[in-house]
């Protein structure tokens, strides 16, 4: 019987330390969700909410931490969080990708605080600067929560379109390639209650490996998989999910697409 060396050992150790660890933190987001949509006039769990996501030793909860101070309006609290970063983390360079992501958006947020203007009524010039942390960041937090933003209140929605390349030929690759495909995403019901069903339209080949990724206003993944290559289709089971607006983005060969939709009880 071969044994095993003290290397793998160890890697196999780490690696199921990592994993209980990814299960640790999905869980304390998860009381913090509850904690979160549970406050009213009565109910405050401001230090029990900063407890736990201190618990959580990542960049992104203490992003979701100085969103959580910001929409409390303890604006002092959020900015010492987002302080506090660069010398809490040794961070990497994606990491430092993220805190400038978020801090454009932070201070962004904290400029529309201080003309007392709502994220729902800006101008043009405003919602541009919006955009340009969105399409400046598009993978990060920060860039995230700006493009969810759009998407919700100004119905500005990611749909990218990509060319059909065939890659054999390289004069034909040349000749098509200013032609791109949209593709029809259909979702249904919105609003929902138990489910929501995304489904593209005439899929053919281009659904092989689609993705679907739903993520709620602050940039949070609540669900994410793949659409069945055959049908295009992809249904989220709603009916553990707080109720609210979401953000979905699917990505298929020939294009991203995002939106909204609206989970009712």
């Amino acid at each position: 019987m071969a044994s095993w060396s003290t290397e793998t050992y160890r890697t196999s150790l780490e690696n199921t330390i990592s994993m209980l660890q990814a299960e640790r933190n999905e869980s304390i987001y998860e009381v913090v969700q509850c904690m979160m949509h549970s406050e009213n006039e009565t109910t405050d769990y401001t230090n029990d909410i900063a407890t736990w996501l201190d618990k959580v030793q990542t960049v992104h909860s203490r992003f979701q931490l100085c969103e959580y101070y910001l929409s409390k309006g303890q604006n002092a609290n959020a900015q010492n969080t987002l302080s506090a970063i660069s010398t809490s983390f040794e961070l990497s360079e994606k990491e430092q990708t993220e805190l400038n992501a978020y801090t454009d958006f932070f201070n962004f947020k904290i400029g529309l605080q201080n003309s007392s203007i709502s994220i729902h009524e800006l101008d043009e010039v405003k919602k541009t600067d919006l955009t340009n942390i969105a399409e400046m960041f598009p993978s990060t937090y920060g860039g995230q929560r700006a493009q969810n933003a759009l998407c919700f209140f100004y119905n500005d929605c990611i749909t990218k379109s990509f060319a059909i390349v065939p890659p054999q030929n390289k004069k034909v690759v040349e000749s098509v390639n200013n032609i791109s495909v949209q593709q029809e995403i259909k979702v249904y019901p919105n609003p929902a209650k138990d489910h929501v069903t995304f489904q593209i339209m005439n899929p053919d080949k281009s659904c092989e490996g689609c993705k679907i990724v739903i993520t709620d206003l602050h940039g949070r993944t609540v669900n994410e998989g793949e659409l069945n290559e055959l049908s295009g289709m992809y249904i989220w089971d709603t009916r553990k999910i707080v109720p609210g607006a979401y953000i979905y983005q699917v990505k298929t060969n020939l294009s991203v697409e995002s939106g909204k939709v609206v989970i009712m009880k």
